[in-house]
Order: structure tokens, then sequence, then C-alpha cells
């Protein structure tokens, strides 16, 4: 066979080559070809390095055996396409005959190889942070490529937690890829998910101001709404720090609350809110009614009456939060005046009410006598000094007692019974039916400051009940007349007269009883007031 016939078999012209074919192993141009017996070439190459192998090959054949005779087995193929084989192998059979001497034959081998692993190009770095919120790119963010044939990829993902913050954690990716020819290549790329951004409050309560009777409790001051970017329901609490604003009231202060807003991830946030509690209400009650009471009560509360149904809004208060202040109105009697008295209940704030309740107070009852006069009978007796008694028995108001309802002293008045007359010591009287020779019928009245009066009446007497004695009286004598004359006048002497009762008076009268053939004479006796009287015979 001619070599035009060779080449025609082969599909290759010898003007196939010119100044312009890429160089091959290390060579250039026809001048400088050696092509080894064996030629390897990455697969990425090998569509391309064939033709010029084989056509750069046929020329050096023909430049190192001019003028022979070359046969090549197999046939080549016009151009090559990598299978994805790892190692595809071409191995041709160059018989050359020459014009003289022996054939030749030259062998040469093809070799295509996968060498290249493949190639991971990530669209984002292979370290980076993101937050709770943001969005977690998927495992397509990789792109895999292969110089010849990717056969195989393997993805994993592992995430990596930070205790009992589930919002924190680390996805650790990687890929491992393979191609047909066992070539691998791998890929890591971590991922860091934080939650450092603390909960947000949200319609925060403002500050307020509330009655103390009204619990200072959220409810009633108001809480507030709590946001995270990633906890669904963060935790809400608060603290709170008492300043008193008044000394010794305990219901008017000032709250410093703190709310608190943490998420699972303990992220925290603080916020203030200030509560003023304030009281300023004065507390309530029922006052005592006006009231009209007799001077033995007096004008003391426990009778007048207290305030009652204290009530305060906010403390529990007891007797030391009432108080009362008095105004005396006073009038001429002393044990009857008005006092207008007004009552304060006050709380420990200093939160006041009053109300004025009049409390008239009367003396409307004359003294009582705890003893009535005693009647005073004195007998007449020698030496009696009767009007000292008298006014001795009148200066002790005839031993009456008595006292006045509402205290203090009682003034005693003494006058003549049934008169309004000055006591006076009666005149000397003869009452010959009881004996009594001096009385006074006493109205002793005993008054109060008030002029209120009561009266107790006694009698004052002198009575003679022991009749006066005569002594020395004349003794029987006849008197001598003339015959014939029946009267005589015959002076008698008179008797002596004594008597006990000192200041009495006497009284002579003679009397004469005739009686056949005598005549007696009598001497009529002294009598004095009360008793009845002696005589002599």
């Amino acid at each position: 066979m001619g070599w035009w016939l060779l080449f025609a078999s082969i599909g290759i012209s010898l003007s196939a080559w010119t100044s312009d074919t890429p160089s091959y192993a290390g060579q250039s141009g026809a001048a400088g070809l050696a092509i080894e017996d064996t030629t390897v070439v990455s697969c990425e190459k090998a569509d391309s390095s064939y033709g010029f192998w084989i056509s750069t090959l046929q020329l050096q054949i023909l430049s190192n055996y001019p003028g022979s005779v070359i046969a090549v087995s197999p046939t080549p193929p016009l151009s090559y396409v990598f299978s994805g084989n790892c190692s595809d192998t071409l191995v041709f059979d160059f018989q050359i005959t020459p014009p003289s001497g022996p054939d030749t034959t030259e062998t040469y081998v093809f070799i295509v190889r996968d060498t290249v692993a493949p190639k991971i190009k990530p669209s984002l770095p292979d370290s980076f942070a993101l937050g709770c919120q943001d969005p977690i790119p998927d495992s397509t963010s990789v792109t895999i490529t292969d110089n010849c044939a990717l056969d195989t990829v393997i993805y994993q993902e592992a995430v990596e937690g930070s205790g009992n913050c589930p919002f924190s954690f680390k996805i650790i990716r990687t890929w491992d890829a393979y191609d047909v020819c066992g070539n691998t290549t791998s890929y890591r790329q971590v991922i860091t998910v934080s939650d450092e951004t603390a909960p947000a409050f949200a319609n925060f309560p403002a500050d307020i101001t509330i009655d103390c009777s009204i619990a200072p409790t959220p409810e009633n001051t108001g809480p507030p709404e709590v946001t995270d970017l990633c906890d669904t329901d963060p935790k809400v609490s608060y603290f709170d720090q008492e300043f008193p604003t008044l000394p010794g009231c305990g219901n008017d202060y000032t709250i410093r609350r703190t709310w608190v807003a943490e998420d699972t991830c303990n992220n925290v946030n603080f916020r203030p809110q200030t509560i003023r509690i304030r009281d300023m209400k004065a507390p309530t009650f029922t006052a005592p009614r006006d009231t009209v009471l007799s001077c033995t009560d007096g004008d003391d509360p426990s009778v007048a009456g207290v305030p009652t149904n204290v009530v305060d809004n906010c403390a529990q208060l007891d007797e030391d939060n009432v108080r009362y202040e008095d105004v005396l109105i006073s009038s001429p009697c002393p044990n009857t005046y008005t006092v207008h008295r007004t009552w304060y209940v006050a709380d420990d704030c200093g939160n006041t009410d009053s109300v004025l309740q009049v409390v008239q107070v009367l003396d409307d009852q004359p003294p009582v006598f705890s003893r009535l006069a005693r009647d005073l009978t004195i007998q007449c007796t020698e030496g009696l000094d009767p009007e000292t008694l008298f006014w001795e028995w009148a200066n002790r108001f005839g031993d009456a007692l008595a006292s006045d309802n509402c205290g203090g002293g009682v003034r005693w008045i003494a006058q003549n019974a049934g008169t309004s007359d000055t006591l006076s010591f009666p005149a000397l009287q003869c009452l010959q039916e009881d004996q009594v020779i001096l009385e006074r019928r006493v109205d002793f009245i005993a008054e109060d400051a008030c002029g209120l009066k009561d009266t107790t009446t006694a009698v004052f007497r002198v009575v003679d009940l022991a009749p006066p004695s005569l002594v020395d009286c004349p003794k029987d004598t006849a008197v001598a007349t003339s015959p014939g004359i029946c009267s005589a006048n015959f002076p008698l002497p008179n008797p002596q007269i004594e008597d006990e009762c000192y200041f009495s008076t006497t009284a002579f009268a003679q009397t004469r009883e005739r009686s056949p053939g005598l005549v007696r004479s009598f001497q009529g006796a002294r009598r004095d007031q009360g008793s009845a009287a002696p005589f002599c015979v």
C-alpha cells in the first residue's frame, strides 16, 4: 500500500500539519517531532489532544521512514470522544516496510486518564454567622463540577447545639464529590447561628399614680408586651423597690418596678416603671348625734357618744386616729352648759375629716335629802338657854343632810315655815294643852348652784312639864272677931315659889271656902307658864 493510500485510509493528509499546529510533547513543527511510545493525556483534553497526537505521529513516522510503506492497525478513528472510563487506552501498531531491509513495527499507545478531582465552588464563605431570625441557606449554595465525569456527591449536615438555647447552634455541612474514576474532593462549611438580641418591650405601661385602695398589681398598673426575634414566648417578670413618701405614712409611697424580659437564650432586657401610691382620701365615720344630758352624766364622750363606723380606704384605724376638741359655752349655772365638740378622724397620712357635735348639759334636779330635818323638843330646866339651843339647831339645818346630783356644794336657807321671812327666835307663849312655851316651825331649804331647791320642815319646841313648887306656906291660924261679927281682915304672908323654868311668870290667887262653924282661908299659888298651879290650904 502506498503512503497516500495509508493516509487516505486513516483520513489524514500531510497538509494537515502546518507551522500553526500546536506543539506536542514539548516539540513544535515536523522538524522536532518526538512522539513517545506512550502518551498520556487528561480526560478533559482527550478529544482535542487525540487529533493532534495521531496527526503528529503519522507525520513523525513518515519523516522517520521516508519511502517506506506504512500500515497501521487497528485503524485509528477520525476523532476521539472520552467515554468516561477512568483509564481509556488506544494502542496502534505501525508496520513499516522500508524499500530495503526488514520490516519494522512500532507500537504507540494513547492513554486517557482522569486524575483531576471534582471541583466544589461555594457561593457563600466557608464560615459565616447568622442571626436566629436570618434564613438558613440550603445546600444548593454549593456548585460541584468535574472535569470529566462526576459520579457521586455525598452531603452531610450536623448541628451542634449550645446548651438550653435552641436558637444558638452551629451547622456543619460537608460535601464529598467523587468522579467516576474515584477522584474525590471535600468541602466543609460552618454556619454559626446565634441569638444575641434581648427581647424588646412593646406597649410599655406609662408611669402611673393610683389610690392606695387599689392594689399595685400589673392588672391595675399595666403589663408590658414583649416580643423577641426568635423566642415566641419570652418570659416576663418584675421586681419592686419601695420608697416611702411621708414618714409614718405607710400608704403613701413610690414603687420602682423593674420589668425583666428574658428569652430562652438568657438575653435579658430591663425597663423601669414608676408607680406612685397616694393616700389622698380622708376616713369616713358616723358622727355621734347632738344630745342633751343630765349633769350627772356630764359631757363625757362615753355617754355623749363617739364616732362609729370609722373606715379608711387604705388602713385599719384605731382609737389613736380619733380625737376631739371642745369649745365650752357656759351659762350662769355652772352645771348647765353647752359643748361644741368637733370630732376629728385622721389616717396616718394626715387625711382628716371632722364633724361638729353639740352636747347640752342640764342641771334640772334639785338637791336630794338623804336625811330630813328633825324636830327638836327641849324640856325646860333650870339654867336652860333656849335661844342658844335654837340657833345651834338652826345652824345645823335641823340635822338634815342633802346633796346635789351634779356635785358641788349645797346652800342652806332657813326661814320661818310657810313664809319667806328670815328665821327668828320665837316669842314666849302659854299653851295650856301641850305645855309648849316656845315653838318655831322652820323651813330648811337646800339650794344647788343652779337655784334648784327642795325643802324639809322641822319644829323647835320648849316644853315645861314640871309645875312650880311652893315652900314656906303660912300656917293655919285662928282669927278672933267680935261677937256677932263673922268676918275679919287678916293678912296672909306669901309662900316661897320655886320653879326650874326660870323665865316663867307667876300669878297669885286667893279663894275662900265656907263650912258650918268654920271658915277656911286659901292663898292662891304662884303659877308658871306651862304646868298646873300648886296651892296652899
